[in-house]
């Protein structure tokens, strides 16, 4: 818990800073490497010290998911919205237990972590496709192509004549 609640304090002023979509990815990259190293744990030193380092990451996403919902709906909308994206915190911890505890009955113990490796390694690639919400990043990158092709217009004028 106490990583969760550094986490948000360091997720969320990235976020902020660096854009909605980088912290994802970061955050997801994050996420898998922690996973892989609770999977693979050599001692129990580190399968303790990996699951807080996983929380740490996984906090990410609650920061920004709730960043993106402001970003994205208009303040009427915001309160429905964010409903529905919270719902995610109830129904999380009543299936994951189902599934960790199906996995770890049939599997053994590590199936939960390639479990989720799995799951995080097919979502780290559709990160991708995520577009950037934050309104200030998206026009920055919008003045900087005007900027380029103002620029190579005038170098073409300037060839030209």
């Amino acid at each position: 818990m106490f990583a969760v609640g550094v986490g948000n304090l360091v997720w969320g002023p990235l976020s902020d800073r660096f854009g909605r979509r980088i912290t994802y990815g970061l955050s997801s990259v994050t996420f898998l490497g922690t996973t892989l190293g609770c999977d693979f744990s050599p001692n129990i030193s580190v399968l303790v010290a990996m699951p807080a380092l996983q929380g740490f990451a996984e906090c990410a996403y609650l920061t920004n998911g709730q960043a993106v919902v402001a970003d994205i709906f208009a303040p009427a909308q915001r309160g429905q919205a964010l409903g529905v994206f919270m719902l995610s915190l109830l129904v999380g911890p009543v299936i994951g237990p189902l599934v960790g505890g199906a996995l770890s009955q049939t599997f053994g113990w590590r199936s939960t972590f390639i479990f989720l490796a799995v799951c995080c390694g097919v979502m780290v690639p559709l990160l991708v496709m995520v577009p950037e919400t934050q309104q200030y990043l998206v026009l920055a990158c919008i003045w900087r192509a005007f900027k380029r092709v103002g620029a190579a217009a005038g170098t073409a004028a300037a060839t030209s004549a």
